[in-house]
């Protein structure tokens, strides 16, 4: 047991999240914008059916960047509730064999090995944020010793 109180705080990456958001936002004004302008300028066939899929396809790219961006994993008592791209998951502590940490397996995030021999990944502890990630990779290798069933 350890001697300091578990942190139950989510993962969140924090370099991607900030980047991807506002790349989102960048996305659907610099979109809105070019549709506005191709008006403005009166391009030749150009139509409002036009500008409306223009918008749209920026709103759809926003969508997509922010998706990447919402990533997560939440801890709680009972186990570990992972949101990555287009998957979620809720694992039980006990389903978690291993952490394999961000320095150890070279993949750019935490991959868990997991009871069924599969692995899933944690993409929301990733490499590019450094020393954080580390950290969290570490604090959630104490959570799953902490929590997992001893023999």
């Amino acid at each position: 047991m350890p001697s300091e109180p578990l942190d139950y705080s989510p993962f969140t990456p924090r370099r991607t999240r900030f980047v991807l958001l506002t790349f989102a936002v960048l996305v659907i004004v610099a979109f809105t914008a070019l549709a506005v302008m191709f008006f403005i300028i009166d391009v030749t066939g150009y139509t409002g059916w036009d500008a409306a899929m223009l918008v749209a396809l920026g709103a759809l790219i926003a969508v997509f960047l922010g998706m990447l961006g919402m990533v997560k994993a939440v801890p709680s008592t009972s186990g570990l509730y992972v949101r990555n791209i287009l998957s979620r998951r809720q694992l039980e502590w006990a389903e978690i064999i291993a952490v394999r940490l961000v320095e150890q397996s070279g993949d750019p995030w935490v991959t868990l090995d997991l009871s069924d021999g599969t692995t899933t990944a944690v993409m929301a502890i990733q490499r590019s944020d450094g020393r954080h990630g580390s950290n969290e990779a570490v604090r959630l290798a104490l959570l799953v010793d902490a929590n997992s069933p001893t023999d």
